[in-house]
C-alpha cells in the first residue's frame, strides 16, 4: 500500500508498506482529537516518505503541536513535507514546538508550510529562520507568511536562512501584506544570490509599504541571481512609482537565462511614461518564451498601452504573452499591432492565438478587460 487515509490506519495492523500520508481538517471534528489520530497514525507509519496534513482554520493546544513535530521529526525516510496552517492564529510559542521538531528531519528535500495569519510577529519570523536553515538538503521550498504583522527585521530573519541552501531549485515566499518597508524587501534578499542552483523564484511582496527606494535596491540584489529562469515578482499596491517600475525592469533584463517572466505591478501608480520605458526595456530580454504582466488600477491610458504592444512585439521567441489591464481600448490595440487568426471573447477573458506582425507566433494569448 502507498497511501492510505487516517481511517484505513487506525484499523491496520502493519503500516510499514504506506509511503504517502495526506489528510484534511474535518471542521465537524474537534482539532485536537483530528490531531491526536494524525500524531497516532505518524507514529504506525515509521516509513512515510511523503507527509501532507492540513490544520487550517482549527484550534490546536500546544501539547498537540509539540507532539505532532515530535512524530514528524521521528520519520527517518521523509523527503517531503506539506503542512496546512492558514488561519490558526497559533501564535509564537505553538509555532516553536513545531518548528523546533520539523528542524530534526534533515533529509527534507521538499518543504511547504502555509503559515497565513497566524500572528508570527518578527519573533515568530526568527524562530521560523532559525528551524529551517538547519536544513541543507532542501530543493524546493514554499513558505506563506501572509498577513503575520511582520517588519523588516522579520523579513532579515527569514533573509537569513538562505545561506544554507546551497542545493535549492525552486523558492516560493509569499511575505504579503505585511510591514517590511523598504528594509525589509532589501534584506531579504541579503544572501538569495548565494543559492547557484535556484532557478525558479517567485516572490510575493503585496501591500508592504515598499517605495522605489526600495525597489531599486531589491533589482540591485536580483540581478545577481544569474540561473534564474523562471522568475515570478508580485508588487502589487506598493507605490513603486514610474521611477521603481524602471529600477527593477532595468536589473532583470540583465538576467540572461530568463525564459519565464511574471510581474504584478496592480495598483502600482504607474504612468503611461512609466510603461513605455517598462516596454522598451523589456524588449531587451530576447530569451524569454513566456511574459505575464499585470498593470491594473494604474493611470495608464492609450500612449502607454501602444508603446508597450509595439515593445513586446519585438520578443521574437515569445510563445506566450498574458496581460492584465485596466483598459477597455487594449484589445483594439492589439488587434493594430498583431494579425489576429483566431479569437474568442468571454466574460473575463479575450483568449487569441494570433501571428505577430514579423511572422513569429504567439501560442497563447490572454486579456483581461
Amino acid at each position: 500500500m502507498k497511501s492510505a487515509s487516517i481511517e484505513e490506519i487506525i484499523l491496520l495492523k502493519n503500516c510499514d508498506s504506506i509511503c504517502h500520508f495526506e489528510t484534511n481538517s474535518d471542521y465537524s471534528l474537534d482539532g485536537n482529537e483530528i490531531a491526536s489520530q494524525i500524531s497516532l497514525c505518524i507514529q504506525k507509519c515509521v516509513n512515510i516518505q511523503s507527509l501532507k496534513l492540513n490544520l487550517s482554520l482549527t484550534n490546536l493546544d500546544i501539547e498537540n503541536y509539540n507532539l505532532l513535530g515530535q512524530r514528524i521529526s521521528q520519520l527517518n525516510n521523509l523527503n517531503a513535507l506539506e503542512i496546512y496552517l492558514y488561519g490558526n492564529k497559533i501564535g509564537v510559542q505553538k509555532m516553536k514546538s513545531l518548528l523546533e521538531n520539523i528542524s530534526k528531519c534533515q533529509y527534507l528535500e521538499s518543504l511547504n508550510l502555509q503559515l497565513s495569519q497566524n500572528d508570527l510577529k518578527d519573533q515568530g519570523c526568527s524562530i521560523l529562520g532559525n528551524s529551517i536553515s538547519s536544513l541543507c538538503k532542501l530543493k524546493f521550498l514554499t513558505i506563506d507568511i501572509s498577513k503575520n504583522y511582520i517588519g523588516s527585521n522579520g523579513s532579515q530573519n527569514i533573509g537569513n536562512s538562505f545561506i544554507n541552501f546551497k542545493k535549492l531549485k525552486s523558492l516560493y515566499l509569499d511575505i504579503g501584506w505585511n510591514k517590511i518597508g523598504d528594509d525589509g524587501g532589501y534584506k531579504l534578499f541579503q544572501y538569495l544570490y548565494e543559492i547557484n542552483n535556484l532557478s525558479n523564484l517567485s516572490l510575493y511582496f503585496s501591500g508592504n509599504s515598499i517605495t522605489s527606494v526600495g525597489i531599486s535596491k531589491i533589482g540591485e540584489k536580483l540581478l545577481k541571481c544569474q540561473n534564474l529562469t523562471n522568475l515570478y515578482l508580485n508588487l502589487e499596491m506598493n507605490q513603486i512609482s514610474d521611477t521603481g517600475v524602471l529600477k527593477i525592469v532595468s536589473s532583470i533584463v540583465r538576467m540572461s537565462c530568463l525564459k519565464h517572466l511574471n510581474l504584478n505591478f496592480r495598483d502600482c501608480g504607474i504612468t503611461d511614461l512609466g510603461l513605455g520605458q517598462f516596454g522598451q526595456e523589456i524588449s531587451k530580454i530576447q530569451s524569454l518564451i513566456c511574459l505575464k504582466l499585470s498593470f491594473s488600477s494604474n493611470q495608464i491610458n492609450l500612449n502607454g498601452a501602444v508603446l508597450l504592444s509595439k515593445h513586446i512585439s519585438k520578443i521574437k521567441r515569445l510563445l506566450a504573452l498574458k496581460l492584465k489591464m485596466k483598459q477597455l481600448l487594449f484589445l483594439k490595440i492589439f488587434t493594430k499591432f498583431f494579425n489576429i487568426r483566431a479569437c474568442q471573447l468571454s466574460k473575463e477573458y479575450s483568449k487569441i492565438v494570433q501571428k505577430i506582425y514579423k511572422g513569429k507566433y504567439l501560442i497563447n494569448y490572454e486579456l483581461k478587460i
